[in-house]
């Protein structure tokens, strides 16, 4: 159904997204399981893509951590995928500070 897929500055799933924004949530397990009602386990699902994808991280992202992308491209079962870290891309900008590289991986 699909080409390929594009996938950028993605988190592994809302359970560790939390652990990095709200660190304090790790010491009170409880509360956080009450607070996460959606999981969106993004690495169980990386795992089922077949089709061309191309991961795009910044190295500085400074909201989810580069490590993330990293992770989801390791567990991706697809036979046909690139990881690109962009140098000195942060989270809101790797199309900006990647420039005419961003433009060409894409195509």
């Amino acid at each position: 159904m699909f080409k390929g897929v594009l996938i950028e500055n993605t988190f592994t799933g809302i359970s560790e997204m939390a652990d990095t924004l709200f660190p304090m949530l790790k010491l009170i397990p409880s509360v956080k399981k009450r607070m996460l009602r959606v999981h969106w386990d993004n690495i169980a699902k990386i795992k089922k893509v077949k089709c061309p994808i191309l991961f795009i991280s910044g190295s500085i992202d400074t909201f989810v951590p580069t490590e993330m992308t990293e992770r989801l491209f390791a567990a991706c079962s697809s036979k046909s995928k690139t990881l690109w870290i962009v140098p000195g891309g942060n989270h809101n900008d790797t199309w900006l500070v990647g420039g005419k590289d961003y433009v060409e991986k894409i195509k």
